[in-house]
């Protein structure tokens, strides 16, 4: 099954109920492409961004043991599809040290260490 999607995508208003993180997946999309990233990674960043799997990101996202928060979830986005610390920090425009709390402090969120080590984070 394609889970794909384009945020100008008639279904993607529909699907935002059911995928919380669709929203906030267009976020970080507008965000890196308004970003002061080298122009190639930041082609390279949004394509496998317009290949993000909504759903089992969905999936990862409920096995948290405590409530995921929306900037949780943005930066969750990111770690996933692998962008790196540098670029994170450039595109939320915060220190690269708060990166590193944020990733820390979502390991703690997720009490299976497989999902957070090896699937997320």
């Amino acid at each position: 099954m394609n889970t794909t999607l384009r945020e100008t995508s008639p279904d993607f208003v529909m699907l935002q109920a059911e995928f919380p993180c669709l929203q906030q997946w267009a976020l970080v999309q507008e965000k890196v492409r308004m970003s002061s990233i080298d122009e190639r990674m930041k082609k390279h960043y949004l394509l496998i961004l317009s290949r993000f799997d909504y759903i089992r990101f969905e999936e990862i996202r409920k096995m948290s043991s405590k409530h995921i928060t929306n900037i949780d979830t943005r930066y969750m986005i990111c770690f996933s599809v692998g962008i790196s610390t540098l670029d994170i920090a450039k595109i939320f425009k915060v220190a690269k040290a708060s990166v590193y709390t944020m990733r820390y402090r979502l390991r703690k969120k997720f009490p299976n260490e497989k999902v957070s080590e090896v699937e997320l984070l």
